[in-house]
């Protein structure tokens, strides 16, 4: 004899875990479209360091700039596009966020740098300076020298340092209910968290604000020949 009420509680199981499913591969589409954006993004990120010294605050803007149609919603005003641009520098501002370069190193700098007579960015006359040269690279010798900080070889020469290379890191975040918490929950737990997620653990802790959420961590690479001679400042290994 069938029991009252055995199909309700059928139906409630199978709608649950259809739900879940459902809500699972809506935040999965999600997160690979971020992913796609950023790696769009950081690659625009490598082009404006080539241009720009391989500087850090030119990366991050542009960066920033790329990623600012993840926030927009459904507003198209120009105040819409302010906030949601001020929004996606706020997601790069903690620390371990944001671009960071690979290669070239301070040691690869300190290794290649030559007095040359020019001038970067905002400097309004040209002066002796020391920068890696990224002129004639064909011409220029190719003697290879050991690096210990060169990340994935054991020699590099001149044309080998005039290659940018930068990792971004971009936290995305989770709108499903209860699947936010879940994801979050695994990604936070320690047999799963690392550096880059750790970065985005101050962003889940914020309340009260129109970005607060639940975060998981996304990273993209990019690589670039430098068409402008490079700059210390914020190279890796200092």
């Amino acid at each position: 004899m069938r029991c009252e009420g055995t199909g309700t509680i059928e139906f409630l199981v199978v709608f649950l875990l259809f739900a879940g499913l459902f809500l699972g591969v809506f935040e999965m589409t999600r997160i690979y479209r971020a992913k796609h954006v950023l790696n769009t993004a950081t690659f625009a990120a490598a082009r404006s360091g080539s241009l720009h010294h391989a500087r850090l605050d030119a990366m991050n803007a542009e960066l920033a700039n790329g990623m600012t149609p993840m926030l927009m919603g459904a507003g198209r005003s120009a105040e819409s596009l302010a906030l949601a641009r001020q929004r996606a520098a706020t997601l790069l501002a903690p620390p371990g966020t944001g671009v960071q370069i690979v290669s070239p190193t301070q040691q690869m700098y300190e290794r290649f740098r030559r007095p040359l007579w020019t001038r970067f960015e905002g400097q309004s006359a040209d002066s002796w300076q020391q920068a890696v040269p990224n002129d004639n690279l064909r011409q220029r010798p190719r003697e290879a020298s050991s690096i210990v900080d060169s990340p994935g070889m054991s020699e590099i020469n001149l044309q080998d340092a005039n290659l940018l290379k930068i990792r971004s890191v971009w936290c995305h975040r989770l709108v499903t209910p209860v699947l936010d918490r879940a994801i979050f929950g695994i990604v936070t737990s320690s047999l799963f968290i690392g550096e880059r997620q750790r970065a985005c653990l101050p962003l889940s802790s914020i309340s009260g604000q129109d970005i607060s959420g639940f975060y998981v961590a996304i990273s993209a690479d990019a690589i670039v020949r430098m068409q402008s001679i490079i700059s210390n400042a914020g190279l890796p290994g200092r």
